[in-house]
């Protein structure tokens, strides 16, 4: 199954060397702005800006996250509509994808 998380305002990648971090390193986060995951059986696929990421073959034909999480956990959903940045309360929905 492939899930689509979007409307991420600002997406944490880490992208870089591989391995530990040190130093001044440890202030490069590789942050993107209005970001996107693409996520198939529990593995990322791809990650990055929205717009590279919902042009994807496989990110046309998957199901949206927000979806999933209306039927299965709508308290968390309502959380995420509403801004809610407390990692306490996306906890429910990332476990979920």
């Amino acid at each position: 199954m492939t899930t689509l998380v979007r409307g991420a305002r600002q997406l944490l990648t880490l992208r870089g060397d591989p391995g530990p971090r040190r130093g001044a390193a440890l202030r490069d986060l590789g942050i993107v702005s209005k970001g996107a995951v693409l996520i198939k059986d529990g593995v990322i696929l791809e990650a990055g800006p929205a717009r590279r990421i919902e042009k994807l073959p496989a990110a046309r034909r998957a199901r949206s996250a927000l979806s999933v999480t209306m039927i299965d956990e709508p308290d968390m959903a309502a959380a995420a509509i509403s801004g809610v940045t407390s990692p306490d309360m996306a906890s429910g929905t990332a476990i979920k994808l």
